[in-house]
């Protein structure tokens, strides 16, 4: 049996934060895991084919988990503010507030293990 909509609607809120707390975790793992890999500035951004922004490993960490944690929570808080309850907010959006930055920031960091790519 299917629990009610409001009920899906709060679960779908606890699955986009169990995602955005476990992305921050395995992302930062892996790339601890290989921080004797990784230049000593990863590239964060290219322009015309050249990096024209790099950071340190620890800004890079943080930067990911700021964005992977901080996103989805601003969804759900606006869906909320919006909707005027947490059974109705935007679970599906805040699940790909999570998962587009943790891929896109820990993925960039985690391609330039043998250097910049």
């Amino acid at each position: 049996m299917k629990p009610p909509l409001a009920q899906r609607y709060v679960i779908g809120n606890w699955i986009a934060v169990t995602v955005a707390v476990l992305g921050v975790v395995v992302g930062t793992s892996l790339l601890w895991s290989v921080s004797d890999q990784l230049p000593e500035r990863i590239v964060l951004h290219w322009n015309d084919g050249q990096p024209d922004i790099t950071a340190t490993l620890a800004t890079v960490l943080t930067l990911a988990a700021v964005l992977t944690l901080g996103l989805p929570a601003l969804v759900l808080l606006a869906g909320r503010r919006l909707a005027g309850s947490w059974r109705h907010t935007w679970s599906s959006g805040a699940l790909f507030a999570a998962v587009a930055p943790a891929v896109m920031i820990y993925g960039t960091a985690w391609a330039q293990r043998h250097g910049p790519v």
